[in-house]
């Protein structure tokens, strides 16, 4: 008995690490506050709207899937308008990533430039929150960059099974 419950012990510390992970990722980032360094500070700000820009987008794309999924068995019942009106909502949130995509590879190489003008700032408290916000803003950038990656993902899945259902339709979807 005792070997069991000192097995399990180390399986529950061996895991632990992991479901802590698995829950902060599903938890939004927040924005640090100012530090009052403009440089600094506006690199957050951009890399934060672009992060909230991808998250506003994703929840979009998430609720429209949903409601893709719930008629997708059944395409026939379903009004021609309610499927046009999807594809076209679906078409214009496509449209909405590449400007997204530019500006992540526009901002990210800010990132190495500030971290190496940390070690020049005084006093150190401000060269701590620096390097804090620089890290937390260069994280905002990654997770908009997989924002966008699964964003894409559905919205290819949705476009394609939408545009099927169109033609089945007789109807040649609007590439708009």
């Amino acid at each position: 008995m005792k070997t069991f419950v000192k097995k399990m012990s180390l399986i529950i510390v061996l895991l632990m690490p992991q479901l802590i992970s698995a829950q902060n990722e599903n938890k939004p980032l927040e924005k640090p506050k100012d530090i009052g360094i403009s440089e600094f500070d506006v690199f957050k700000n951009n890399s934060f709207s672009i992060y909230s820009e991808t998250k506003r987008i994703e929840a979009e794309v998430k609720l429209l899937d949903k409601d893709i999924k719930s008629y997708a068995a059944d395409f026939k019942n379903v009004e021609l308008e309610k499927l046009k009106k999807d594809y076209k909502a679906l078409k214009s949130l496509q449209k909405q990533l590449p400007a997204l995509e530019d500006d992540i590879k526009n901002i990210s190489p800010q990132s190495e430039a500030l971290l190496a003008k940390t070690k020049d700032i005084s006093p150190k408290q401000k060269s701590i929150g620096a390097i804090g916000n620089t890290n937390k803003s260069v994280k905002a950038l990654d997770q908009a960059k997989q924002n966008l990656k699964d964003i894409s993902d559905i919205l290819k899945s949705d476009t394609e099974l939408l545009h099927q259902a169109l033609k089945d339709r007789g109807e040649e979807p609007a590439e708009e």
